[in-house]
């Protein structure tokens, strides 16, 4: 696939066809008359024509623009450059051409902008490239909102040897790809919430062992891990013994958002409060890592043959939250809602239940019985409750957590 699409902004072939008209007719001039200068003006005009045509069709064709596959993580408010790298693998050097290109307006660079359409900004930079040479500009931007950053369109445009410019529009798609996480929002609470409830809680049913904390010993049984034999104490009985391990409760924090509200008629729509409840979330994740604690995030959203948008945990606290860090900087507001009360009753269905955060509007009567009848068996539920624009962390039996 050719990287570059010309396009020649003006009407060459009229300009050739007179030039080629005032040549013929000097030259029947110089034939009749006999005049020398005539003559060479004539040549002079013709060796213009030439010249002009082979400048203007080589030049800027042999241009290559760097693309490798980049991503840049941002919060927002910091600064980044973006290097643009041209080769110019022609003998014809490009002098006074401009480098122009549209980039989402989650990013901004006030020194280049030209203008602006819907969902983007448009920017020119003032770009020359020697004869068989590399030449680089670097373009400063800051990280202006949440959201995923892209170049949707970059041209070239040069001007050429017969007095008019030549426009080249890049083909492909630019893989450089911004993302800006949310600025995390405080929310109060969690550090006793940490302390208290997540940690070394010891439960029955939990399908989690801490191999080194040992309850019993029992007999071995066929199915036991071999590697679990107390051998001291098999060899005192005369019988293999294994060891039976305290079970831990999981210690995943998942933090559970509804991006929506409901209209009176029951209708759903994405709630203007979305970007406060993501950067709560951020905040969350964000002190969970620190703390070690891994993170998990799910999101009444539909998208793509997936029930419901989530991060998934690995077990290790600073890669779930560079995965909730990033879901939570895709979301915006496309796509299908899920009712609230829907994700709840799966989650739910979890025969593991972890320690679960709710935030977003929880009012709703559907979800106001799902979100009971959850508590009555999760006692670790917990709700961000928000009042007089400070978010608390509380459990539902507090006051304000309970619905």
């Amino acid at each position: 696939m050719r990287e570059w699409e010309r396009k020649d902004q003006s009407s060459v072939g009229v300009q050739i066809d007179l030039l080629s008209a005032v040549t013929l007719g000097l030259l029947i001039v110089c034939m009749v008359s006999g005049q020398v200068l005539i003559f060479i003006l004539t040549g002079m005009i013709v060796t213009f024509i030439v010249l002009g045509k082979y400048w203007d069709q080589y030049m800027g064709k042999l241009l290559e623009l760097d693309n490798p596959v980049k991503t840049i993580r941002l919060f927002e408010g910091e600064d980044t450059d973006i290097s643009f790298i041209l080769h110019n693998h022609s003998k014809l050097s490009i002098i006074n051409g401009t480098l122009s290109l549209q980039m989402s307006e989650s990013m901004s660079c006030q020194s280049h902008k030209v203008g602006r359409t819907t969902g983007t900004a448009a920017y020119q930079i003032p770009f020359s490239i020697p004869g068989k040479n590399t030449a680089s500009v670097s373009f400063p931007c800051r990280a202006v909102s949440r959201g995923i950053g892209r170049i949707n369109k970059i041209d070239y445009k040069f001007p050429l040897f017969r007095m008019h410019h030549a426009l080249l529009n890049y083909r492909k798609k630019y893989q450089t790809m911004l993302i800006i996480y949310p600025k995390p929002l405080e929310v109060y609470g969690l550090g006793s919430f940490m302390n208290q409830v997540i940690g070394n809680n010891y439960a029955a049913n939990s399908p989690y062992e801490d191999l080194q904390s040992v309850r019993s010993i029992r007999d071995y049984l066929p199915t036991d891990d071999f590697r679990h034999i107390h051998w001291n104490a098999s060899v005192k009985k005369g019988a293999l013994q294994t060891k039976v391990f305290e079970r831990m409760q999981d210690t995943t924090i998942s933090i559970v958002i509804n991006i929506s509200e409901s209209s009176r008629l029951g209708n759903y729509y994405f709630t203007p409060r979305l970007e406060k409840l993501l950067s709560h979330a951020a905040f969350i994740a964000y002190y969970a890592a620190e703390q070690g604690f891994p993170v998990e995030v799910h999101l009444n959203l539909k998208r793509a043959n997936r029930y419901h948008v989530r991060s998934y945990s690995s077990g290790t606290a600073q890669e779930d939250l560079k995965e909730a860090l990033e879901l939570l900087a895709h979301i915006n507001n496309q796509g299908k809602i899920l009712p609230f009360s829907e994700l709840l009753y799966s989650l739910s269905k979890d025969r593991n239940q972890k320690v679960s955060i709710l935030l977003g509007d929880c009012e709703n009567e559907s979800t106001k019985e799902q979100v009971f009848r959850w508590s009555a068996d999760n006692e670790n539920l917990y709700r961000v409750w928000e009042e007089e624009e400070v978010a608390v962390l509380l459990p539902f039996g507090q006051k304000g957590g309970r619905i």
